[in-house]
């Protein structure tokens, strides 16, 4: 009964009829089912488990999400030669894929952006194969596609770009291909076994940990761009490191290149500068303003690469405001990350009570009009970020977030804070549990 009467509440304040969530396996036993069966702006919400399939978004800006997280919701392919997770009907940053560990193909991709420009985070894109082509976990072809906050790791391509393979013209309108905070490791390919991008213009390429990728002479990362930007990457324990071919309009700025055998940076014809570049046998020059020492990370052994409070790479990048730590401090060198990153202290959304959307301290009527009015009508974003309309934890402001606020304050009297979180409905859920995930970013 309360969920119905949420719905009518969402119906009669928005004037439209309300986006719709898909359950899989409880209402559509499989994803793509789910997927054929939604609209503009509606979500598929998926149960831990395995699925045996293929997955193709079909042109469709709608959500498409794991209840529980990458770790416990596997993609598995049926025809292990065929792309597991497939963009290829001109999709756009609505088109969201959200928390799924894609694994197994053997003679295809993992995932498959071409003239299209989809959202993928907070996924584990891993043990895929390409035998007879260029690419492996995730291949984008004139793809602007947003990459984030992801696990790419133990592809193999036979050719070039083990982890993630790019070609082409990857900008439409304001929207560039975008590859960040991603852990990119134990990849191989014969060019750029973590990422290869071939003839690529307009890639941005930013906060990636990019580790222990390997391949007979391969670099870590090989750039045959143009207008690109590389920035604030930690590219680490390969044979070389960043190997640039061409590069005009190009620039490498503020990057830690470690510890590689042979190679650190090529950086051909891209502009480059406040970069360390430390224990490799040749390409050491880090830029006029760079350095050339031990960046002192906290505990590599253990995967973690953040910065030492000693580290010389604090403080040490670009003073332009536009590239300074989201503390306003200025930039740092490499990508400044801990496992299990996205890390906390650097870009999550500082939310206490997830549903309480205009800040007050509590969650009450007008946050569900606030959500209403955002989720229908384009109105003000929730703050002090969209984490804060995320009711439910499923790391997106949905209808689904409307409902779970709706029957939360009509069960009984009375609102919700810190303290008395427990009405009628499920109450909003821990914002824990948004950090431990690594969901949200801010600021919007």
């Amino acid at each position: 009964m309360l969920l119905r009467l949420g719905f009518a509440l969402v119906l009669l304040a928005s004037g439209t009829a309300a986006a719709s969530t898909r359950w899989v396996p409880l209402q559509i036993s499989t994803i793509q089912g789910a997927i054929d069966a939604s609209a503009y702006g509606d979500s598929v919400i998926v149960a831990a488990g395995i699925y045996r399939e293929h997955v193709d978004f079909r042109g469709k800006a709608i959500y498409v999400g794991s209840e529980w997280g990458r770790d416990s919701t596997f993609i598995v392919p049926v025809q292990t030669e065929l792309a597991t997770v497939r963009f290829v009907t001109g999709e756009n940053r609505g088109s969201v894929l959200d928390g799924f560990t894609i694994r197994g193909s053997r003679d295809g991709w993992g995932v498959l952006c071409s003239y299209s420009g989809p959202t993928i985070r907070n996924c584990d894109v891993s043990y895929t194969q390409e035998l007879g082509r260029n690419g492996s976990g995730i291949e984008c072809a004139n793809s602007y596609a947003l990459i984030q906050y992801n696990r790419i790791h133990h592809n193999a391509a036979k050719w070039m770009g083990g982890g993630i393979y790019v070609r082409g013209l990857c900008v439409l309108g304001p929207d560039s291909l975008t590859i960040a905070y991603n852990d990119i490791y134990n990849n191989w390919g014969r060019f750029g076994s973590g990422i290869h991008c071939y003839y690529a213009d307009g890639v941005i390429i930013h906060h990636n940990l990019i580790r222990g990728n390997f391949g007979n002479h391969a670099s870590a990362v090989s750039l045959l761009v143009y207008n690109t930007r590389f920035y604030n990457n930690t590219v680490i324990e390969s044979r070389n490191g960043v190997d640039v071919d061409d590069g005009r309009g190009s620039d490498l700025r503020n990057n830690i290149v470690a510890q590689h055998v042979d190679l650190g940076v090529d950086p051909a014809l891209a502009t480059y500068n406040y970069n360390d570049v430390w224990d490799v046998a040749m390409g050491a020059e880090p830029g006029p303003a760079g350095l050339s020492a031990d960046p002192l990370f906290v505990d590599p052994a253990a995967g973690d690469y953040s910065l030492h409070p000693a580290s010389p790479c604090i403080n040490a990048g670009d003073p332009d405001p536009s590239y300074n730590d989201p503390d306003g401090t200025r930039a740092d060198m490499g990508a400044g990350l801990a496992p299990g990153y996205p890390h906390e202290p650097f870009w999550l959304c500082p939310i206490t009570i997830p549903g309480d959307v205009n800040s007050s301290g509590a969650v009450t009527a007008a946050d569900v009009i606030g959500l209403v009015n955002y989720v229908f009508k384009s109105g003000p974003a929730p703050q002090p970020c969209s984490a804060a309309g995320d009711a439910n934890c499923d790391g997106s402001v949905t209808s689904a977030d409307i409902i779970r606020e709706v029957n939360y304050l009509f069960g009984n009297a009375g609102v919700a804070s810190a303290e008395q979180l427990r009405k009628g409905g499920d109450p909003p859920c821990n914002s824990c549990a948004l950090i431990q995930q690594g969901i949200w970013d801010c600021p919007e």
